[in-house]
């Protein structure tokens, strides 16, 4: 469909097709179902299992939108810190999306810097939503970049 949703199984599902996502998350089996999710939606995803390796991979690649896990060993807060230090030094925004398990921690996430904050558990299309909120898409008429609608 040409509206940027795509109809699949009765239900309807983000088209996230080009959009590329790194995913931020310690534990395997968590990492594994964000991949798999945003894959599901179209993604195409980069997955790192600590804020250490996801500061790396931005260094060699730039995404359109990362997520990340908070609660992780070596720290999402300082994950977030660094990855909003590197892009304004190289003038870029990238969109941070943050997923939680601590509902109470919302507003400090969100000055931390954090774009969106997702609570576990993490329902799929809200969470491919989320994700097409914060990409810039070119217009079709214009070729111009433009904010997605929100369609989560």
């Amino acid at each position: 469909m040409g509206d940027g949703m795509r109809v699949s199984r009765g239900r309807h599902d983000p088209d996230l097709s080009g959009v590329h996502v790194l995913v931020v998350e310690d534990t395997p089996d968590s990492r594994e179902v964000l991949r798999i999710l945003l894959e599901y939606c179209g993604a195409e995803v980069r997955t790192a299992e600590s804020a250490e390796e996801g500061k790396r991979l931005l260094d060699e690649e730039r995404p359109d939108v990362m997520v990340s896990d908070i609660a992780m060993p070596d720290d999402g807060i300082e994950l977030i810190r660094a990855v909003k230090a590197s892009a304004d030094a190289r003038d870029l925004h990238i969109p941070v999306i943050a997923i939680t398990a601590y509902r109470d921690r919302g507003p400090e996430l969100l000055a931390e810097g954090f774009d969106e904050l997702l609570e576990k558990p993490l329902d799929p299309v809200s969470l491919c939503g989320a994700v097409r909120r914060h990409v810039d898409w070119p217009d079709p008429k214009t070729g111009y970049k433009q904010q997605a609608q929100d369609v989560g």
